[in-house]
């Protein structure tokens, strides 16, 4: 609970400083209608590169299991 409040507040904090330090002739409306462009791209740039390496672990978790016969726990 406590590390999510602390991103939450990480969040705000990071929105106020690059509106206050980036162009500062830019309204909060334009700025906030920016940023919904920016998000959902990085987000789904984020969810893709996670599928690609999940995908990538199970592919070699499955494989060794195969080859041993036996099932692999990875402690990492």
């Amino acid at each position: 609970m406590y590390v999510a409040d602390s991103i939450g507040y990480v969040g705000s904090f990071s929105v106020l400083m690059m509106h206050e330090f980036g162009e500062t002739n830019i309204s909060w409306m334009h700025f906030f209608k920016q940023c919904l462009f920016a998000v959902p791209l990085i987000g789904g740039a984020c969810s893709v590169l996670s599928l690609i390496y999940f995908r990538r672990k199970t592919l070699v978790t499955n494989k060794k299991m195969q080859t041993t016969g036996k099932m692999v726990l990875t402690g990492k």
